[in-house]
C-alpha cells in the first residue's frame, strides 16, 4: 500500500508532476499551483546588494514534505541576477522519481537512462549499488 503521507513527484521535460494524476505544472508555474497539494511554503527574500539597488535579490518559496524539498525560487530581475526563475528538487524519498531516475533504482540502470538524458539528466547518488538521492533543477523561463 503506497504511503498517502508523501506526494509522488514526476519530472518530464518542462513539467513536474505532484501526485499521481493530479497537477502538472508547465514552464509558466506559480506558487499557488505548489501551495494547493504541499501547503503554505516557507518564504525567504534575499534583498541584494545595494550596489544593483537590490535588483540582484530573489525570493524562494520552499516546501518540505518527508524525505523531499522543493524550492522555487524567483529573481527580482534576471538581468542583474546569476539565475532564471526555477524550481529545484531534492529528495531521499522513494516515491519521487525525476527524468525516469527513480530513488531506491538500481545503479545500472539508472546510469543507461543518465546516458540517454546528457545534460539534462539529474544529479543523484548511489549507496549500496542503488539511488539513494536525487537532485533536479527546472528554468522556469
Amino acid at each position: 500500500m503506497k504511503n498517502k503521507e508523501h506526494e509522488a513527484i514526476i519530472v518530464k521535460e518542462n513539467s513536474i508532476t505532484l501526485a499521481k494524476d493530479s497537477i502538472i505544472m508547465a514552464t509558466n508555474a506559480k506558487v499557488k499551483i505548489l501551495s494547493k497539494k504541499w501547503g503554505k511554503p516557507k518564504k525567504e527574500i534575499d534583498e541584494g546588494s545595494p550596489l544593483y539597488d537590490g535588483l540582484n535579490g530573489y525570493t524562494t518559496y520552499i516546501w518540505k514534505k518527508g524525505k523531499t524539498t522543493i524550492k522555487y525560487i524567483i529573481p527580482v530581475d534576471k538581468t542583474f541576477c546569476d539565475f532564471r526563475k526555477h524550481i529545484e528538487i531534492y529528495s531521499s524519498d522513494k516515491n519521487i522519481k525525476i527524468f525516469g531516475i527513480k530513488v531506491g533504482m538500481e545503479r545500472k540502470k539508472a546510469e543507461k537512462i543518465e546516458k540517454k538524458l546528457g545534460d539534462y539528466a539529474p544529479y543523484y547518488e548511489c549507496k549500496n549499488g542503488k539511488v539513494n538521492y536525487i537532485y533536479c533543477g527546472l528554468n522556469m523561463e
